[in-house]
């Protein structure tokens, strides 16, 4: 967030809140005028959520994941599987490349594979154990 009277900025992803006074006299502290958005963009390795890919499916054992990477392998995966009740039944953390990702432990059923990278997007696979 810019200032223009103050001629400040204001990181607004880092600190929400900002506190500024206006002066009933003075045009230049008020109006639409006195702030601007600022977006700062870093441009980062591009990844297609659709690429992540979980064989075989249905299951006994285990399965793999197949999950994107960056060339600089910067990317982190955190993989929660739920059932269909929404409570959480394994948790695990990955980078980007094949993973396997052992099963054994959970009952015969229907369960969501949440997929979430450390840049926040998401995608969700169902997974059958048999």
């Amino acid at each position: 967030l810019k200032d223009h009277y103050t001629q400040t900025e204001q990181d607004v992803k880092q600190n929400a809140t900002y506190s500024f006074s206006i002066d009933k006299d003075n045009a230049a502290t008020k109006g639409n005028a006195r702030f601007s958005i600022v977006f700062n963009r870093t441009i980062e390795p591009v990844y297609v959520t659709n690429m992540i890919k979980m064989y075989p499916n249905p299951a006994n054992k285990q399965v793999t994941l197949q999950l994107p990477q960056s060339a600089d392998n910067s990317i982190v995966y955190q993989i929660k599987v739920t059932d269909l009740v929404g409570k959480v039944i394994m948790q695990e953390k990955a980078n980007g490349g094949t993973t396997l990702f052992n099963i054994d432990r959970l009952t015969t059923g229907t369960y969501l594979v949440e997929i979430i990278d450390s840049k926040g997007n998401r995608t969700t696979e169902k997974l059958v154990k048999q």
